[in-house]
């Protein structure tokens, strides 16, 4: 008897399982890994946490909302706010927005402390002011962007909106600076008469 007729088919040895088991798994995992990478495994709902944000965010938050109230949520280091839209909307209507939390711009380490959405109350110089998103409005205020003109948000207000209109809400910070800021704000919301 040859010796390959001895020992089996490599496939039924304990070995031979274990390296195909292997294989097997390393390929799922490679699998899953470049699923991941790409974003397939993502979720809209998942919050990160305010401790440690993403290095760089650039898809706008959507804030579109389907009820008559609701909230969203702003996170400080998104460059790119969050789009509010009340969908259906086809009249005119006014939304109170009452904003909780803290955040604030930069790292921790800069001298800036966690605020809330009213923004930081000291004096900051011209220069810094207009390098800001909106450089006529608060440092670390929650704004908001309507038909191009930037307005103060923070804690509450009410506002009247057209039918089918949208607005951007943002941390007023440097408008290239957003990625090393932290916090987010949940902002609640509620049509009002």
């Amino acid at each position: 008897m040859s010796e390959n007729e001895k020992q089996g088919n490599f496939w039924s040895t304990l070995p031979g399982i274990i390296t195909a088991a292997t294989g097997i798994i390393t390929a799922i995992g490679g699998l899953i890994a470049s699923l991941h990478t790409a974003g397939l495994f993502s979720s809209q709902n998942t919050q990160a946490s305010s401790a440690n944000p993403p290095q760089a965010q650039t898809n706008t938050s959507s804030c579109t909302q389907q009820t008559s109230s609701g909230n969203f949520e702003v996170k400080a280091y998104n460059q790119n706010g969050c789009k509010f839209k009340v969908l259906n909307n086809k009249n005119k209507i006014k939304v109170h927005f009452h904003a909780n939390g803290q955040w604030a711009v930069g790292k921790a380490n800069n001298g800036y402390e966690d605020v809330t959405a009213e923004g930081y109350t000291r004096e900051i110089d011209e220069s810094t002011k207009k390098q800001l998103k909106c450089p006529d409005q608060i440092l670390g205020a929650l704004i908001y962007i309507r038909k191009g003109k930037c307005y103060h948000a923070g804690e509450n207000m009410v506002l009247p909106l057209e039918a089918d209109e949208e607005i951007d809400f943002y941390i007023n910070d440097h408008a290239e600076g957003y990625d090393d800021n932290r916090g987010i704000l949940k902002v609640n919301w509620d049509i009002v008469n």
